[in-house]
């Protein structure tokens, strides 16, 4: 995965990723120091076929990127059909589709690409993915990985209240400090080797998310459409869904159903059953039905004296979750639960 560098340092502030070949692609940016957006952006371009074995060019030279076969954040233009892909013009405005925030250079490069390497990084283990699955993914990869690095990017912070801590964890701050420190004796080579360690951090980051999004995130939606769809077969009101299985289950129900289902029961273990209560639409912990005041909190013991529910466990103190040891009592726990006010 790891590709080998070749570093070549001139008086003129230029370098390759490897002798300069005419007959190969070549992907411009600019050189000195370098940000998440750019190193995204190239790692992105070599996972399409045209760009896989694309070379670097780090410069700032006009003439020299003007021979480049598509460029990233540098040259003042965005011109998709070009390949020019720089978004610091002023006039410059592209988002997302549906978006808010204008995109860096990595969310140029997704927009337009992002489909492909998709296809492409997902061809070893699916023969074939529906389209539906497909802008699916590339909407939910944007929102959870690219996105911030556009925000970030951008100068848009995460929040509109103050600041409280700064988190330097993040892949923006783990790209940054590859960068050649100020004590270091700098040249176009090492920057050219340490950038190209960044895009690789980066692309591997990209493609961790992607697995989750494919391994764990589709999977979990079809599981949680499914529940909804047949809600009626385990409750006349509709007001539940019984997951055979857990998977994550709140983001997906609050797009597919907008107010209607109160609780979702499923397995914790192979004898604990949960009963969780769905939340408000927009609010972190204020739930839509919470589970009766009256049982909140109390001893296991107490807690099967007043629901007359053999194998009841507990009941969180704030009602957002119950528990017992087996479906049935679940189901009657949330039964009960629908009926208070």
């Amino acid at each position: 995965m790891f590709r080998k560098i070749i570093g070549i340092s001139t008086a003129k502030g230029f370098s390759f990723s490897q002798p300069r070949n005419y007959a190969t692609k070549s992907i411009g940016t600019h050189n000195g120091l370098f940000h998440c957006d750019e190193a995204l952006a190239v790692y992105l371009l070599r996972q399409t076929k045209e760009f896989k074995e694309a070379q670097l060019v780090r410069s700032r030279d006009p003439n020299l990127l003007s021979k480049c076969d598509v460029l990233v954040d540098v040259g003042g233009e965005f011109d998709p059909d070009r390949l020019r892909f720089d978004h610091h013009q002023k006039d410059f405005s592209e988002s997302f589709i549906g978006g808010d925030i204008k995109l860096s250079s990595a969310g140029l490069v997704y927009k337009y690409f992002g489909k492909e390497i998709i296809k492409n990084s997902l061809s070893q283990s699916l023969n074939q993915t529906d389209s539906e699955s497909l802008d699916l993914i590339y909407k939910k990869l944007y929102n959870v990985f690219v996105r911030p690095i556009d925000a970030i990017d951008n100068g848009i912070p995460s929040t509109s209240g103050g600041i409280l801590y700064t988190d330097c964890t993040g892949i923006t701050h783990r790209v940054r400090r590859l960068n050649p420190q100020w004590y270091e004796k700098k040249s176009e080579a090492m920057e050219l080797e340490q950038f190209e360690k960044a895009s690789v951090l980066v692309g591997q980051e990209f493609h961790q998310h992607l697995d989750e999004i494919m391994m764990s995130w589709i999977p979990s939606r079809q599981l949680v459409q499914k529940a909804f769809q047949n809600r009626f077969k385990h409750h006349k009101s509709g007001k539940m869904i019984v997951l055979d299985t857990f998977c994550p289950w709140s983001d997906h129900l609050s797009v597919i159903d907008t107010n209607n289902v109160l609780y979702v029961i499923y397995p914790a273990t192979e004898h604990d059953w949960r009963v969780q209560c769905v939340k408000k639409r927009g609010s972190l912990f204020e739930s839509r039905h919470p589970l009766p005041r009256r049982w909140r909190g109390l001893s296991t013991e107490r807690l099967r004296q007043i629901t007359n529910l053999e194998t009841a466990m507990f009941v969180h103190a704030s009602g957002f979750i119950g528990g017992c040891k087996n479906y049935s009592d679940a189901m009657k726990m949330a039964e009960m639960a629908l009926k208070t006010a």
